[in-house]
């Protein structure tokens, strides 16, 4: 029984040291995009709460160099100081758009509009270590396809020593009486191979 208890510890070890060091190491463009995006490595959450869908991807500024250069052309340096995530947020119902949902007239949807477009940004803080970080760069993604989720762009400033486990916490008055805390992991995040 004692032999199989060492075992089974010295094949546990052995497993996360393959799966720490697959993770830690370097990899292609396309591996590290796909690493990025997958759920199961904590850079990327959904969660759902009441009537809506949320999805929260951390954009490390390796990846975001990454998609820079590919959309200019040339290459991108990220260093201007801010730690990046994209949240969408959707209606559960299929067949409703973020905006029309629970709305009753072209005034109150006007308004609406507006607060996701301006003032939501002031909703949105991220907690990272003992300190809560304001939403200090925000853009409200305005799809031409009209998708029945919209996509913000956040930035917040990056901490001193900035804590691998972060939350980002949502408190809309158009979403729910209650707030909204989704947690994000970048631990083990690998390196971009170039």
């Amino acid at each position: 029984m004692k032999d199989m208890k060492c075992f089974y510890r010295i094949i546990s070890g052995v497993c996360l040291a393959v799966t720490i060091g697959a993770c830690s190491g370097s990899m292609s463009k396309d591996e590290y995009s796909q690493w990025i995006k997958d759920y199961e490595n904590g850079l990327h959450v959904k969660t759902i709460q009441g009537e809506f869908v949320y999805d929260v991807q951390y954009v490390p500024a390796e990846w975001k160099n990454f998609q820079a250069a590919s959309y200019s052309g040339g290459e991108a340096d990220s260093t201007d100081g801010l730690q990046y995530y994209m949240l969408t947020i959707g209606s559960k119902s299929a067949g409703t758009d973020l905006i029309d949902f629970g709305i009753s007239n072209l005034e109150e949807k006007q308004r609406k509009l507006y607060y996701f477009s301006y003032l939501f940004q002031g909703d949105i803080s991220l907690v990272d270590g003992d300190q809560s970080l304001p939403c200090v760069l925000f853009h409200f993604e305005k799809d031409a396809a009209m998708r029945k989720s919209r996509t913000f762009v956040l930035g917040f400033e990056k901490t001193a020593g900035m804590a691998e486990d972060v939350k980002l916490n949502i408190n809309s008055p158009w979403l729910g009486a209650l707030p909204v805390s989704m947690h994000i992991s970048k631990r083990n995040i690998p390196q971009l191979a170039l």
